[in-house]
């Protein structure tokens, strides 16, 4: 079992398939890099100028261990395994 998988793919509307970090052209789902303290909290605001609430009510959010390259090599982007995942509700 790989944990969050059921969340599937980047978020990818306009079907780019591909990977070019927050600010570029690629598809939407990649979001900007946490930087996590020792015990593991994140304490700094995030922005997504790319996206509407809209776009990601009803959508899964998720985390992953390591860097990313924000680029198609590897295919990942560079991620690694996913870390947390969770639903952002509707309502």
């Amino acid at each position: 079992m790989t944990a969050g998988i059921a969340a599937g793919e980047h978020y990818d509307p306009e079907g780019k398939k591909s990977h070019k970090g927050p600010n570029g052209q690629g598809h939407k789902g990649d979001l900007p890099a946490l930087d996590a303290n020792a015990k593991g909290e994140v304490k700094q605001t995030v922005a997504a100028p790319r996206l509407k609430l809209s776009d990601v009510l009803g959508r899964s959010l998720v985390i992953h261990e390591g860097g990313d390259t924000y680029s198609d090599t590897p295919a990942s982007g560079g991620g690694k395994g996913r870390i947390a995942c969770g639903v952002i509700p509707k309502s």
